[in-house]
């Protein structure tokens, strides 16, 4: 009879205790869309900002009525475009058999950026009943995020020369196969290399009952880049290849330096940011 009584308060007890637990977990996922941009202000040629978008799941532990914690896992794309015109650039550089001074002047040229962040978020929430059984929230945090995607598309029109020390003479439009004369180049793939990103995440916004332990959170959203996630920025534009004169390898303005009217060398951008500001909308499920 006492093992009766014993094993129906125990499982009186567990059953409150599962109960009590589901309340407290919430699973959800997220679209997210605005201005998502590779945020940058170079030293030459013009930057524009570009709309881009996140989509994510994530998980919630309610720690009480009013406070959770949260994380989870999201996909970020920003993106953003530059552009230059009527640009000289020369730099020291190696043929296979002799040193020679490369020089490019640039007529045109554009490059498309596209990056996607995989993102790991670790945020906090606080939530109240402001509407009838609806609620305001407003959360803050941390976002931690690897590059998974790194693109450029490049276009440019471009004429090049060499000159060689040892001949003291430039060699301009002829031969074509050492990569001298007027090219061209019409969205083509270049490279570009960032590093881990983090971000400061704020949001805020209105929690909405749709029906049994299921919510809709709409709201406003910000993710401000805390770092510079420039790789490197010791390459050029247009860099000299030596394997194939004619193949030149584009890199982005991003990762690129340039030689100025002193003959120093400078980047063509200091300092990028991600930076994400726009409209979210999450379906979670009360657990």
């Amino acid at each position: 009879m006492m093992l009766k009584k014993t094993t129906i308060i125990v499982f009186c007890l567990l059953s409150v205790m599962i109960v009590y637990s589901q309340e407290r977990h919430e699973i959800s996922v997220s679209v997210a869309g605005g201005l998502s941009t590779i945020n940058y202000s170079p030293n030459v040629g013009q930057s524009k900002d570009k709309i881009g978008s996140t989509i994510g799941f994530g998980y919630n532990y309610k720690i009480t009525n009013y406070w959770s914690i949260g994380s989870g896992v999201e996909m970020l794309i920003s993106r953003s475009e530059y552009s230059m015109e009527n640009f000289s650039d020369s730099y020291a550089a190696y043929d296979g058999e002799d040193d020679f001074i490369f020089h490019t002047t640039v007529k045109e040229y554009s490059e498309s950026q596209n990056i996607s962040y995989l993102n790991i978020p670790f945020v906090v929430m606080f939530q109240r009943p402001i509407a009838g059984k609806n609620s305001f929230f407003a959360s803050a945090g941390f976002k931690f995020g690897v590059p998974v995607v790194q693109r450029v598309d490049v276009s440019a029109l471009f004429n090049n020369y060499g000159y060689y020390p040892k001949w003291e003479n430039p060699i301009k439009d002829n031969p074509y196969f050492m990569g001298f004369g007027d090219f061209g180049s019409e969205n083509v793939k270049g490279n570009l290399e960032v590093k881990t990103l983090y971000l400061l995440s704020v949001e805020s916004g209105m929690k909405w009952i749709l029906g049994n332990k299921l919510n809709l959170y709409s709201g406003i959203y910000c993710d401000y880049g805390l770092n510079n996630i420039q790789k490197a920025s010791d390459k050029r534009m247009i860099q000299y290849n030596n394997m194939e004169p004619s193949e030149y390898i584009h890199n982005s303005v991003i990762n690129s330096s340039y030689s100025t009217d002193d003959n120093i060398t400078q980047a063509l951008v200091d300092v990028t940011r991600i930076i994400s500001v726009g409209v979210k909308l999450r379906l979670a499920l009360d657990l």
